[in-house]
């Protein structure tokens, strides 16, 4: 059991029309679109993380986590302008829904030199279903912002094979469901379907430093969205890659 300390940091910007319209000029040719920016949102909190272990063999184990979810109420400065009228300021604030996400894995020794580690993941992200930029002074709408989640899955699967005493070659990969529906889709926050891939290594480069690195080649499937609920709407076809390289230095005291 840990409590966790957070720290949220928030910007975003929508186009929008005081009549939510998506006309770009008013019927005398004047610009009409305006722009909404919230920006320097921030807000903290403590959440708590609990986990235990089962090893009911020398090659078994089973373990199983919870990480706490929770809302945070991020306030900032709002950025409004509409057409050509001069920007006004607002203290603003947007709630931000995190949620619950439960693991299970497990460690299987198939031989003296294989490790095999599935784990299988849950998170109820249906607890995000709108989010509403508001003057904290007046209460009034600046942004409605459709969201609509819905509960994720995951499945995961890592394989430790043991080279000798000091160099352990890690590869894995796993597919998870998106949590977001295609009439809410948005592009840059949206994920949709997934799968990844991954490779590494842990040495032990001293009796007291562990050295492990890993690259992950994360791939989402195409969207197509042709009834977005947005304001303005987004259609059209959405993809997404991402790459990442990680590197950890273990001490042991």
């Amino acid at each position: 059991l840990a409590p966790v300390f957070n720290v949220v940091s928030l910007s975003t910007v929508r186009a929008r029309n005081p009549d939510r319209s998506e006309r770009l000029f008013d019927q005398g040719g004047t610009l009409a679109e305006g722009r909404i920016l919230l920006d320097g949102g921030e807000d903290f909190g403590v959440t708590l993380t609990a986990g235990m272990r089962w090893q009911p063999d020398d090659d078994l184990a089973f373990a199983f986590s919870w990480v706490g979810g929770r809302e945070y109420d991020v306030r900032g400065t709002g950025y409004v302008t509409f057409g050509v009228a001069p920007e006004t300021t607002a203290d603003a604030r947007i709630p931000l829904q995190v949620p619950h996400t439960f693991r299970l894995g497990a460690d299987v020794a198939a031989t003296d030199w294989l490790v095999v580690r599935p784990l299988a993941e849950y998170s109820n992200w249906s607890v995000m279903d709108r989010q509403v930029v508001t003057n904290v002074d007046n209460g009034e709408a600046l942004i409605i912002i459709e969201r609509d989640f819905q509960d994720t899955l995951a499945a995961k699967v890592r394989f430790d094979f043991v080279l000798n005493d000091r160099w352990v070659l890690q590869l894995g990969g796993g597919y998870e469901t998106g949590a977001t529906p295609p009439q809410t889709h948005e592009p840059g926050l949206a994920e949709g379907d997934s799968w990844h891939a991954a490779a590494g290594f842990t040495v032990d480069l001293t009796e007291q430093l562990k050295l492990t690195a890993s690259y992950w080649w994360h791939q989402f499937h195409e969207v197509e969205v042709t009834d977005s609920i947005q304001e303005p709407s987004v259609n059209g076809t959405y993809t997404d890659r991402r790459q990442y390289l990680t590197v950890d230095l273990e001490v042991s005291l």
